[in-house]
């Protein structure tokens, strides 16, 4: 195996992000938060929300969104909470784990826009977040479960 020299592999900046999210027409479509991550350490907190389109919206359609949890932007990740049907009080920072169970594989639906972002490149956005009446899609409903003719033994 080569040596490895870590100044050769340092970037303080950390490695460049692959964003693999197509552009989409600007509209309302109805989606299933996929994944919710804190990230963003204690200077700019922030959530990392990734949504899937529900079937027959079209192919591999994706959006990742970023919620705020300053003070400043607390409208809008009301407007997300409000969306999902989470309306207790918590703290955004302490209360991440709970506000990611809440929001897993909620339906909800979402206005877009495009617009370029700081790298010039033109993203698909969330404009508005919007309950709705749908429930899990079943390609979710029973994600992580094993299938009941499980005969792995533990």
């Amino acid at each position: 195996m080569p040596l490895f020299d870590p100044k050769e592999h340092h970037n303080p900046r950390g490695p460049k992000k692959v964003y693999d999210y197509p552009l989409l027409k600007p509209g309302s479509y109805t989606v299933v938060v996929q994944s919710v991550y804190f990230e963003g350490g204690r200077e700019k907190p922030y959530y990392s929300v990734r949504f899937e389109l529900t079937s027959g919206q079209t192919e591999n359609g994706y959006i990742k969104e970023y919620l705020s949890t300053t003070e400043k932007a607390w409208w809008r990740l009301a407007e997300f909470c409000m969306a999902i049907g989470l309306v207790e009080t918590f703290d955004p920072v302490k209360d991440y784990e709970m506000f990611r169970d809440k929001a897993m594989n909620r339906v909800i639906s979402v206005d877009t826009h495009n617009e370029e972002n700081s790298r010039g490149e033109v993203v698909t956005r969330v404009e508005r977040f919007n309950p709705t009446d749908q429930h899990v899609d079943e390609r979710f409903e029973n994600a992580g479960a094993l299938p009941e003719n499980d005969d792995i033994p533990f």
